[in-house]
């Protein structure tokens, strides 16, 4: 199934990692990203050829995830932060 070699792709290079009854992205991409935005911005959310430089600036072994790996990745985090955003409201 592809969707659990990315997930242990991603637990690999650090980008998420397991909590009790869930998965959610790690504070340390949090911050890079955040980081990231500052220094060159997102100019619409970004290619997928600019989020593989992302990854592979956080973490080399980022190297392993194929355009459709990030591409969903990229999916995930979208997820990820509108979970947190209905939790804050």
């Amino acid at each position: 199934m592809h969707e659990s070699g990315l997930i242990e792709k991603l637990l690999t290079a650090g980008v998420i990692e397991k909590r009790i009854n869930e998965l959610k992205f790690s504070d340390e991409f949090c911050k890079h990203l955040v980081s990231w935005n500052h220094k060159y911005g997102f100019k619409g959310g970004g290619t997928i050829e600019i989020w593989r430089q992302i990854m592979l600036e956080f973490n080399k072994s980022s190297d392993s995830l194929s355009d459709k790996d990030i591409a969903m990745t990229i999916v995930l985090l979208d997820y990820f932060l509108d979970k947190i955003g209905t939790e804050k409201t």
